[in-house]
């Protein structure tokens, strides 16, 4: 390629020696003990087989073993696989889905879950929301809207970081997974459709509604971006993980 001047002259550019690092210094600068470890764990787990069975040993145990995730009623198989995903990324173990109305094992799902697909062989199905929760010892809808909809008696969080405050205040953000004596310490996430959200019915079935803020240009937060938002502090929160510096 050349460059055209006044005149009739022309030029070819010059060649720039910064740009793109090369495979070798992008391996040196991404490589860590702690990455290939975790690579050879998501290497070992390929396969529907071994997905349906394994489970990361970590110490100290996974942040939010004591959390589910729970999807009501999702639509798009993406959703479900960035879900899984976001599970993985935050030690969320348990996946729940209730009334999909997609397949939650198709390919896009796989290919966004990135790492995560074991979840969505592991994740359980529902055919109603008070049946994924009832081991849960205390569940929060999500939605930005939900306020409506709420039962008398039950508690609104006006922010993710207000909801995983009182959770931690309660003993409920837990680096355990509970056992069959302490089920009731579970916690559970309730996201609702892509579109509709949550029905009236179904915010009533949680102990508490929580509104993540955001401002006055756009209606709502789509479903993956609340589920990371509200993972993240509670991630963070259950860690102690506070970006003070210190």
């Amino acid at each position: 390629m050349h460059v055209h001047l006044k005149g009739g002259h022309s030029v070819a550019p010059q060649s720039r020696s910064v740009g793109k690092p090369s495979k070798a210094q992008h391996k040196f600068v991404t490589t860590t003990p702690d990455r290939e470890q975790l690579l050879q764990h998501i290497r070992q787990s390929k396969g529907a087989d071994t997905q349906r069975l394994w489970r990361p040993q970590l110490e100290p145990p996974p942040a939010l073993a004591a959390l589910s995730l729970v999807l009501v009623g999702p639509k798009k198989p993406p959703n479900v696989g960035s879900a899984a995903r976001l599970c993985n990324c935050f030690e969320c173990e348990d996946l729940r889905v209730v009334d999909s109305g997609c397949n939650i094992r198709a390919r896009s799902s796989m290919n966004a879950a990135m790492g995560g697909q074991r979840l969505l062989w592991q994740a359980a199905e529902y055919s109603a929301l008070p049946d994924a929760i009832a081991d849960c010892a205390y569940s929060i809808a999500f939605g930005r809207w939900a306020e409506g909809s709420m039962a008398s008696g039950q508690r609104l969080f006006r922010s993710a970081s207000a909801m995983a405050g009182y959770l931690e205040q309660e003993g409920l953000l837990s680096g355990s997974s509970p056992s069959e004596d302490t089920a009731q310490q579970r916690v559970a996430f309730v996201f609702g459709r892509e579109v509709e959200g949550l029905m009236p019915e179904e915010v009533a079935a949680c102990n508490a509604v929580c509104q993540l803020p955001m401002g006055r240009l756009q209606e709502s937060l789509s479903l993956t971006h609340a589920i990371a938002i509200a993972m993240s502090v509670a991630f963070e929160t259950a860690t102690d993980n506070v970006c003070s510096g210190e």
